[in-house]
């Protein structure tokens, strides 16, 4: 999956940063089960969500592009959150845009319900073993980056196990979202673009009918 990046908007530095990620997941990964020690275990886990924080960046970002597909519009609350931003007034009167803070699971749950309705295959399952692992993935996450005591940065077995099952739960997502995207793109884009993605779509490894299916747009987050 790193080896070949699309991004909608054609920007290769893009491509770069989710590979470089990737790399970078794929050398702790090997590190930690080469030598299981304390510092490769909690590299793993803050390697791990460098990469699904640098995802969910690139995915909004791929969101924002859908507007270069037909006249696809996002409502303003969607994109105001897609851009991490929020507005305000000042005492004088004049209004500002700053950047909000998103958690990591709030942040990733948002992409997964804008995405829930725009792709012809199921979105990735958010009850179930592998979300309640990442959920838990979050607090070891945010146990070792901010300790209290020695004992804080200790990782257990059964803390890789999870952040593991997190990690196979996050690829079955990615590999959801890219098929997602690329034929939702398809269904709004031009002849012309129609045969970019779907040569995109077919170096994914999707079905070969995919595009055919039915494309429903998120009612709850598109304005057309």
């Amino acid at each position: 999956m790193a080896d070949s990046v699309l991004t909608l908007d054609g920007d290769p530095k893009k491509a770069e940063v989710v590979k470089a990620l990737f790399e970078d997941l794929m050398e702790a990964i090997a590190c930690q089960e080469k030598d299981d020690r304390q510092y490769n275990r909690r590299n793993l886990v803050r390697v791990f969500f460098a990469v699904v924080e640098g995802i969910v960046s690139w995915i909004k970002g791929e969101a924002l592009s859908f507007v270069k597909f037909g006249n696809t519009q996002w409502t303003p609350d969607v994109l105001a959150m897609l851009r991490e931003e929020e507005y305000g007034i000042r005492q004088n009167g004049k209004a500002f845009t700053r950047q909000k803070f998103i958690p990591t699971e709030v942040n990733l749950r948002f992409i997964i319900d804008l995405l829930a309705g725009i792709g012809p295959t199921p979105g990735p399952e958010i009850s179930g073993v592998g979300w309640q692992a990442f959920k838990r993935c979050v607090e070891i996450r945010n146990r070792i980056t901010h300790p209290k005591i020695t004992g804080a940065l200790l990782v257990n077995d059964d803390e890789i196990a999870c952040t593991k099952t997190a990690m196979d739960w996050f690829k079955g997502f990615l590999a959801h979202y890219i098929v997602a995207v690329i034929a939702y793109a398809y269904s709004k884009a031009s002849d012309e673009q129609k045969s970019v993605l779907a040569k995109a779509l077919q170096e994914s490894g999707a079905p070969p009918d995919i595009l055919t299916k039915s494309h429903k747009a998120n009612s709850g987050g598109e304005a057309k």
